[in-house]
């Protein structure tokens, strides 16, 4: 004789699996495993996301090529990365020296002025 639990557990498995909504949903879950196939995150449209929400994000999101694609689709505004921009520096000048924080501010500026030179070639 069985036990209950394991008889009622064993018709639900069964119930489950001969169910006919299989066939139904077959060709669905057929077109979202090809469209998964060729889907990739939009790195700048998550970071623009994140910069909105006044989250941190990395250097290159702040100076550089990215930034600049970020502005040139209007994904975000230049006068919203200073405000990340300011907070980044302030951050990096409480950590090293005078000295590290003007060659990174040189660094960034100059990194973020030939990405700007750049993108409006392409």
């Amino acid at each position: 004789m069985k036990a209950v639990g394991r008889a009622v557990s064993e018709d639900v498995w069964t119930a489950s699996v001969n169910r006919s909504s299989h066939e139904i949903y077959k060709k669905d879950r057929e077109e979202q495993k090809e469209r998964a196939k060729s889907w990739r995150p939009d790195s700048l449209q998550i970071n623009a996301e994140r910069i909105k929400r006044g989250e941190l994000v990395g250097e290159e999101y702040l100076w550089g090529r990215r930034a600049v694609q970020m502005i040139k689709m209007g994904m975000v505004l230049e006068s919203t990365l200073e405000l990340h921009r300011q907070a980044f520096l302030e951050e990096y000048r409480s950590l090293y020296s005078k000295e590290f924080y003007d060659i990174k501010v040189k660094e960034l500026n100059t990194k973020h002025s030939l990405a700007k030179e750049q993108y409006t070639l392409t």
